[in-house]
């Protein structure tokens, strides 16, 4: 019985900190980026979205879903500081975008 009752006290501190670290990977924030750059913050075949994901471990990077209402929300659940360093990321990647210069060139389709 005393067993038991020692197994279920670890049991019980290990629950508690998986509840705590939970409760930590639980912090969500929103960026507001337009929705011109989510194709370049993706990548093709989603190879940049997947490399900001493994880069900043244990963050989860939601992209607005096409018939929702606010189209220029990311969402960034994780660690803080790792939401915060992705956040980061898409900041530049959007900067860089936006540092460019676009020119719009008529072809003759002769």
């Amino acid at each position: 019985v005393d067993d038991a009752i020692i197994g279920l006290g670890e049991r019980i501190k290990e629950l508690e900190a998986d509840k705590a670290d939970r409760e930590l990977r639980s912090f969500s924030l929103d960026v507001t980026v337009d929705p011109k750059y989510h194709p370049k913050i993706i990548g093709r075949s989603g190879a940049v979205i997947k490399k900001l994901r493994t880069d900043h471990q244990d963050v989860n990077i939601q992209m607005p879903n096409r018939d929702a209402e606010d189209q220029s929300t990311i969402t960034i659940t994780g660690y803080e500081a790792s939401a915060n360093s992705a956040k980061d990321a898409i900041l530049k990647i959007v900067s860089d975008l936006e540092a460019m210069t676009t020119i719009d060139v008529e072809i003759d389709a002769r």
